[in-house]
């Protein structure tokens, strides 16, 4: 069985480079998000992640704490395009691991600051 490190790590490198990442995810799992209410489901993950993949442009883990089922990452993000704008967006992500997948994940990050770059992008 895998470890949760080992877990939390393939499924950042499997969603960075935007393959293979929805296997890693369990049927159940639950999201929250500063724009997202809590949600439930597989389907409902994929698409939320979706949309976010399509607007990053460059991603990295920048540290991981991990105890038991659950990990803690500070992830830095580049979004955007780069022929327009690029956002550099910290965030923090919770993730509880059961089975070897991914069951849970909480990210918070400065939702003024991506609300006002997706603002200026639309205009």
């Amino acid at each position: 069985m895998k470890t949760t490190k080992i877990t939390v790590e393939n499924f950042f490198e499997a969603m960075y480079a935007k393959k293979g990442w929805e296997e890693l995810v369990t049927e159940e799992v639950l999201f929250e998000g500063p724009f997202t209410p809590l949600m439930k489901g597989k389907e409902s993950f994929m698409q939320i992640t979706n949309q976010f993949l399509g607007n990053m442009y460059k991603a990295k883990v920048r540290n991981m704490i991990v105890q038991d089922d659950t990990a803690c990452v500070l992830a830095s993000y580049q979004l955007g395009h780069p022929d327009m704008a690029i956002l550099d967006l910290d965030a923090c992500e919770i993730i509880k691991v059961k089975d070897g997948k991914v069951d849970s994940m909480e990210i918070y990050f400065d939702s003024q600051k991506l609300a006002s770059f997706m603002s200026k992008m639309q205009k």
